[in-house]
């Protein structure tokens, strides 16, 4: 894609929704091709999802051992950037940088003189360098370019083929998610209204799921015990039955579409209680909600929305800054 001057703002707003996207990211594995795939929930520690022939996401556990692994992989990375490493100019990939700046007009440069010799993208082109945040994005008129900057530092594949980073484990912005943010609001094509994706009942799990809730609200008039709540659990999600996930702004045979669906099946994950939960102290919405209204907010919806108020724009709008988180957690009371 050719950045033109007159598509400045709107490769600004492009590098925005994709800054806002890009959380860790899963493994390999990538969604069926069309827009609905169906979901199954089960406990276990999670390293990302995978989806299987029939379209149905379920977690991806880490293998045992991985942690030592992924440190064991780091720990060698780090010394042959002291050692052989230094002598091609890619140890400074492996160091961490607190600003690693990108030219987007010289990648693409580089990216069509690969192809063009039918030569596979560099590592360091498919993770832009090992950046783990988009914090920046400059912008240059007298030289047509754009680039955008922000904390990198080496990077490695963990056991589930997340691509990591080797000082902090945050997930390394990958190129291909940069591309389809920049061909969604590309200057010849009409931007999409919403970008993101959305976990929905279908007509018939939900009857079941009244049904469900109205005899466990006949027998349950007190706070069940742990065991009494994970067989409430199980009967209602077996009542539920499968979701449908529905993909909208962008292709669901996309990596960037299956950040977005993975980062809100491990949210709804986390508030069930299923989940490693990321804060101390930290109560799952299973845990706060009240028994004896448990048929009103069975389904309570909650759900991310880019976090506008992280973006700071300078006076003559060509640079811009991402502070902070890019997006935050609601619920449809909100």
């Amino acid at each position: 894609m050719i950045l033109r001057r007159g598509n400045l703002r709107l490769a600004l707003c492009a590098l925005a929704v994709f800054a806002l996207a890009a959380i860790p990211t899963a493994a390999l594995a990538q969604p069926a091709g069309n827009n609905n795939n169906n979901v199954s929930v089960s406990a276990g520690p999670a390293g990302g999802i995978k989806v299987d022939a029939a379209g149905v996401i379920d977690l991806l556990a880490m293998p045992d051992g991985s942690t030592e692994v992924v440190r064991a992989k780091a720990n060698a990375m780090r010394a042959a950037a002291n050692g052989v490493l230094a002598d091609d100019g890619r140890a400074n990939l492996v160091k961490p940088s607190a600003m690693r700046m990108i030219s987007l007009t010289r990648l693409e440069k580089a990216i069509a003189a690969k192809l063009a010799k039918n030569e596979r993208l560099d590592d360091e082109m498919l993770n832009l360098a090992g950046l783990v945040r988009v914090q920046y994005v400059f912008l240059y008129p007298d030289t047509n370019d754009i680039v955008i900057a922000g904390p990198a530092e080496g990077y490695l594949s963990d056991p589930t083929g997340r691509t990591i980073g080797i000082e902090t484990g945050r997930a390394v912005v990958q190129l291909e998610d940069l591309v389809v943010a920049l061909r969604a609001f590309g200057p010849s094509a009409k931007a999409p209204a919403v970008i993101g994706c959305s976990i929905d009942p279908t007509k018939e799990g939900l009857v079941n799921l009244q049904k469900a809730l109205v005899e466990v609200g006949r027998k349950m008039r007190t706070k069940p015990s742990p065991q009494q709540a994970n067989q409430i659990a199980g009967y209602l999600r077996d009542a539920l039955g499968l979701q449908n996930v529905r993909v909208d702004g962008v292709s669901p045979k996309t990596h960037f579409a299956k950040v977005l669906v993975e980062a809100d099946y491990k949210m709804k994950l986390i508030g069930i209680g299923v989940d490693t939960k990321p804060v101390k102290n930290m109560k799952s919405y299973v845990e706060v909600a009240n028994p004896a209204a448990v048929s009103r907010n069975a389904m309570k919806r909650w759900y991310f929305v880019p976090n506008y108020e992280c973006v700071r724009v300078a006076d003559d709008n060509q640079a811009m800054e991402l502070v902070g988180d890019g997006v935050k957690l609601v619920g449809e009371d909100e």
